[in-house]
C-alpha cells in the first residue's frame, strides 16, 4: 500500500496520468468561441486544443463527435482526440441531421451509410443514394441521378431510378422496385407510390413479395 501511495505521489509531481485513467478522461469535445475575430475551434475536456481558432468551421458537437468544413468543401466527422473519422453528408449548409439516432455519412467508395453520434459506423455505406433513417426504415435509390434545382447548386434532387427499403439494422426489407421515396408521414405509416398508385409502404412490400414468389 505504501508504495502505491509513492507511485501516486511521482505522478502528481510530473503532472502524469495514468495511462487507463486518461483514456477515460477523454470523452467530449467543447465548441470554442473567440469574440475578436468570430472564430471558432474545439477542446476536449481535458483542455487540449483539438481545432484551433480559426482552422475550419466548427459545427455544434455532439458529445463525444464533432465535425469539421474542410477548404475544398467536405464536412469531416472528427473524435475527441482529433482523429478524422469519415465524412459527413451534407443537408441545409451542415453536416446531416440527427434522425432516430443516427445521421448520413459518406465512405472512401462515395457511397452513403449511418453513423451514430460516437462516431460508430452502424450501417456501412453502400447506397448510392439513401434518406434518413424514419418510422424505423430509410429508402436507397439505384440508378438515379442528382441534378441540382437551384443555380448555387446547394440544393438537389435525385432524378429516375427506383427506390428501396431498408431497416434500422441495414437489412432491405423491400428491393428498389419502387417508383418514389415517400410522398408523407401518417404517425408509424408511410405511404409511397408503387406501379403509379399511392399506397402504404406496407401493402407495396406485401404486393412485390407475392410477385417475387410468383
Amino acid at each position: 500500500m505504501k508504495q502505491l501511495y509513492l507511485i501516486i505521489i511521482w505522478l502528481a509531481a510530473f503532472n502524469i496520468r495514468p495511462f487507463s485513467i486518461a483514456a477515460q478522461e477523454v470523452l467530449e469535445l467543447h465548441l470554442i468561441y473567440r469574440e475578436c475575430d468570430d472564430t471558432y475551434g474545439y477542446k476536449n475536456n481535458l483542455g487540449d486544443t483539438i481545432v484551433p481558432y480559426g482552422k475550419y468551421l466548427c459545427y455544434i458537437p455532439y458529445r463525444t463527435l464533432g465535425f469539421i468544413s474542410k477548404p475544398q468543401g467536405d464536412i469531416i466527422a472528427i473524435s475527441p482526440s482529433g482523429t478524422e473519422l469519415f465524412k459527413v453528408f451534407q443537408f441545409d449548409n451542415g453536416p446531416d441531421y440527427l434522425s432516430e439516432g443516427v445521421f448520413r455519412m459518406i465512405g472512401n467508395n462515395n457511397k452513403m451509410g449511418f453513423a451514430d453520434t460516437t462516431g460508430h459506423i452502424v450501417i456501412p455505406p453502400r447506397f448510392d443514394f439513401v434518406t434518413p433513417l424514419k418510422n424505423g426504415h430509410a429508402f436507397f435509390n439505384t440508378g438515379g441521378r442528382c441534378i441540382p434545382i437551384d443555380t448555387s447548386r446547394e440544393y438537389h434532387i435525385i432524378s429516375g431510378g427506383h427506390w428501396g427499403v431498408i431497416n434500422k439494422d441495414g437489412k432491405e426489407v423491400c428491393p428498389p422496385l419502387l417508383d418514389s421515396v415517400p410522398l408523407k408521414y401518417k404517425g408509424k405509416q408511410t405511404e409511397i407510390i408503387y406501379q403509379k398508385q399511392q399506397m402504404t409502404l406496407e401493402k407495396a412490400i406485401s404486393i412485390i413479395k407475392d410477385n417475387i414468389k410468383n
